[in-house]
């Protein structure tokens, strides 16, 4: 696997992750390695993202350092900012509640409340929740009447070719409301599976679903391994904090199943190696072995290739990764059948009434990202 995989990190970016991960001496001797050459100013933000990671951890080993009061801060104000956004995510829970709806928690909030089980150690951007497709529209207008309004201009029109939809308030604050999982698992059988597995845990006395341990760890991994324009290298403590939590009821056995039912065994494959051979993380010998024997389409491998690269930058852009997304959801179609689906997905994705209007959206959209890309080179 090429090291340019933006998922995969640096060497200064893994030392700074075993610094904010390991104990004793290792962490130690990462941190030294690390900070040798570090430059606050300069550092990518996937790296900032880690360093209230960073302060706790060191705290824990007794490291005493001219930044720690800096990171202190970092800390501090992480835990007060994600201590407001329960406050707010817990007052929308019950609204949902009152309504019948049930929430499951997703990413960044769930595993700071139940994995990282700290409010300051882990930042967020927004807060994603799951509804189940057919309280959509109440969950909209809840949303709605708590002051949040959608970035797209009618979610309720794109639900068919989109897993979530992104809101914001008048705080600043942003919510991703999903009614798929992730973009891989967009069958109802991906639904039914993930619900009927999930775990009833509570915020501040409201009810609240969260992700089981095995489909957790599949979703930090394979969501993870994607490109960002801030390197998403988050990814490896948040599995780890899975796998330190979980412990023994994580199920490798139900992981490697739904990785095999939805064609996921290639991305979880890559990042469980990279777990065991740069972190030292025990992912049992076994589950490597059965993942390697699993078959894995060159569709698959393109596909996983496709979106670790910045495909912004790329002639097609986005247009493969729809293409993937709509084979996951046309399993068992003949090729004529899918690749006219895909007509009609692409025109729902666009909000275009008409397929007629396409070819002249398609060269607007063809002519704007050819001069983006031209002046980009110059």
């Amino acid at each position: 696997m090429p090291r340019n995989m933006v998922w995969r990190a640096t060497s200064a970016q893994e030392q700074l992750l075993k610094a904010a991960l390991f104990r004793g001496e290792t962490a130690i001797q990462a941190w030294e390695n690390w900070q040798e050459n570090a430059d606050l100013k300069s550092l990518d933000e996937g790296s900032a993202r880690l360093l209230p990671l960073l302060y706790k951890n060191l705290s824990r080993q007794g490291v005493q350092h001219a930044l720690m009061t800096e990171f202190k801060q970092l800390y501090d104000r992480t835990w007060m900012k994600n201590q407001y956004a329960v406050y707010q995510l817990a007052n929308l829970l019950k609204a949902f509640q009152s309504a019948g709806i049930e929430a499951l928690l997703l990413k960044g909030m769930a595993l700071t409340l139940f994995y990282y089980q700290d409010f300051g150690v882990r930042s967020m951007n927004d807060y994603d929740l799951v509804v189940k497709a057919n309280q959509v529209p109440e969950a909209l207008q809840i949303l709605n009447e708590q002051g949040w309004e959608a970035e797209d201009e009618n979610p309720l029109q794109k639900m068919s070719v989109v897993h979530a939809s992104a809101f914001r308030n008048a705080k600043g604050q942003h919510l991703d409301l999903h009614w798929h999982i992730m973009h891989e698992c967009c069958t109802p059988s991906a639904n039914d599976l993930f619900w009927q597995n999930a775990i009833r845990k509570e915020i501040r006395g409201v009810p609240v679903w969260i992700l089981n341990p095995a489909h957790q760890l599949l979703h930090v991994c394979v969501h993870g391994a994607k490109w960002d324009a801030i390197p998403p290298i988050r990814w490896v403590a948040d599995a780890m904090a899975v796998l330190q939590v979980a412990d023994n009821e994580l199920s490798w056995k139900q992981l490697l199943a739904v990785a095999a039912e939805f064609r996921l065994a290639y991305p979880l494959r890559e990042t469980l190696r990279y777990l065991s051979g740069t972190f030292n993380v025990p992912v049992p010998a076994e589950a490597l072995d059965q993942l390697d024997s699993m078959p894995a389409s060159g569709t698959e491998k393109f596909e996983f290739r496709y979106r670790n690269e910045n495909y912004h930058q790329k002639l097609f852009g986005y247009l493969p990764v729809m293409w993937f997304d709509h084979l996951r959801r046309s399993v068992g179609q003949n090729l004529i059948v899918k690749s006219l689906g895909f007509i009609k997905y692409i025109r729902e994705y666009w909000g275009l009434k008409s397929v007629w209007q396409m070819p002249l959206k398609g060269l607007e959209m063809s002519r704007r990202r050819f001069r983006k890309l031209l002046f980009s080179r110059n």
